[in-house]
């Protein structure tokens, strides 16, 4: 049997150009959709994680109101201190972390949540000073209102869910 230059594994030259030609052309597709469908994939898990945090914010927000945690305005009744443990509930840490990520992904998205973790926050830190001042009518005024703000803002917002 004699070896033949021109063909292997019964493949000429040609063949084996094409074959490369293909795969070159698949590597540099997957090459260019990869980084795309990295950066899709990842901005959905932001949003989505994002999302799921505002939602457990805005259920800790309801057991507050459910409970009627929360004293009426001109109150001179001290807030018990179940009401700043709860409100401190709020969780905004991943929103800390991906704060700037999201600016980057989505404008829109970012306007969006901006505000109402804004919201929480505040809502959070006047349940901080609660804890240290409990008999503050400052306090209570500023807790109801922020509460009223953000639970109305989150109302709307989570409507969709």
């Amino acid at each position: 049997m004699q070896f033949q230059d021109d063909y292997f594994l019964g493949l000429s030259n040609t063949a084996w150009s094409a074959i490369s030609s293909i795969s070159t052309c698949c590597a540099v597709l997957v090459a260019l959709y990869f980084p795309i469908s990295e950066k899709v994939g990842r901005r959905k898990r932001v949003f989505l994680i994002i999302e799921r945090e505002i939602r457990k914010n805005f259920r800790v927000l309801e057991k507050a109101k459910k409970n009627h945690l929360l004293p009426l305005l001109g109150d001179n009744v001290p807030i018990p201190v179940s009401i700043a443990f709860t409100i401190r509930q709020i969780n905004l840490d991943y929103w800390e972390e991906n704060k700037q990520a999201v600016s980057e992904l989505s404008i829109k998205k970012y306007s969006e949540y901006v505000g109402i973790n804004d919201e929480l926050q505040q809502l959070s830190l006047f349940a901080q000073e609660l804890l240290f001042d409990q008999k503050s009518a400052k306090h209570i005024e500023q807790i109801q209102q922020a509460f009223e703000k953000v639970y109305l803002d989150m109302k709307k917002y989570t409507k969709y869910w």
